[in-house]
C-alpha cells in the first residue's frame, strides 16, 4: 500500500468490526462480522448472533483467492466477500434503494449510521455500524482503499475525508432529529444549542448532535 493508505486504518479492520447488514427486499437487518481480509485485497463478513463476539484472530478469509465479484462461501459458517477493486464508491446515509424501500420501523439504525458500498456492475452493498466510535474510521479506511484499487483517478472531489465525513455525520444526525420532532433543521440546531445554553451542560442528546 501507497502512502495514502493509513496502515492503522488497515490493522483495525483486519482486526474486524460488527456492522448490521440490510439487504433488499427483507425488512429484517442482520448482525455481521465485517473485516479487511489479510492480503487487504477484500472485505468479508459472516452472520454473527446478537451478542456473539468473534476472537482477535479468526478470520473469515482464510486466503481465499481475491474473486471480481460476491462470492458466498459453501461452508456452515457461510461467509461473503466483495474484492475492493469491485467498489466504485461508498454512499453515506440511508440513500439507496435497500434503504428507501424499508420503513422507519424497518430500518431502526439512526441515519448517520448508514452507508453503502456501491459495486462498480450497479449493486450496493448496505450496512449500518453497530459502534458509532468505529464508523468514521471504517468509512474512511474504505476510502482510502478503494482510491487505492481503483482501475481509474479518483477526483479529490469525490473522495471522502474525515472532515467530509464529520460534517455529513452531522447532516445525517440533525435531519433524524428533524424527523423525529417534525422541525426544520435550523430549528433543530438553534433549539439545540438553547438547551445547552439553558442546561449548562453537554450531556443532552441534542448536546450531542451539535458534538459530533
Amino acid at each position: 500500500m501507497d502512502n495514502n493508505v493509513d496502515p492503522n486504518l488497515q490493522e483495525l479492520m483486519k482486526k474486524g468490526g460488527y456492522f448490521y447488514k440490510h439487504d433488499y427486499g427483507r425488512a429484517k437487518r442482520s448482525r455481521k462480522h465485517l473485516k479487511l481480509s489479510t492480503d487487504g485485497l477484500k472485505i468479508t463478513w459472516k452472520a454473527v448472533g446478537q451478542n456473539e463476539v468473534v476472537p482477535d484472530g479468526s478470520g473469515t478469509d482464510r486466503g481465499a483467492s481475491p474473486s471480481r465479484s460476491i462470492l458466498r462461501s459453501a461452508s456452515f459458517s457461510r461467509s461473503t466477500s466483495i474484492t475492493l477493486a469491485d467498489v466504485s464508491h461508498i454512499i453515506f446515509g440511508p440513500y439507496t434503494d435497500t434503504f428507501a424501500k424499508k420503513t422507519s420501523h424497518d430500518r431502526v439504525d439512526p441515519r448517520w449510521a448508514c452507508f453503502s458500498l456501491v459495486l462498480r456492475e450497479s449493486r450496493t452493498v448496505d450496512f449500518a455500524a453497530e459502534d458509532e466510535t468505529s464508523l468514521l474510521p471504517w468509512l474512511l479506511g474504505l476510502q482510502q482503499l478503494i482510491v487505492y484499487f481503483s482501475p481509474s483517478p479518483v477526483g479529490v472531489a469525490e473522495r471522502w475525508t474525515l472532515p467530509k465525513l464529520h460534517l455529513q455525520k452531522l447532516r445525517l444526525k440533525v435531519s433524524g432529529e428533524s424527523d423525529r420532532t417534525g422541525q426544520g433543521p435550523y430549528d433543530v440546531v438553534l433549539s439545540a444549542v438553547l438547551d445547552v445554553s439553558q442546561e449548562g451542560t453537554i450531556t443532552s442528546e441534542k448536546a450531542t448532535v451539535l458534538q459530533a
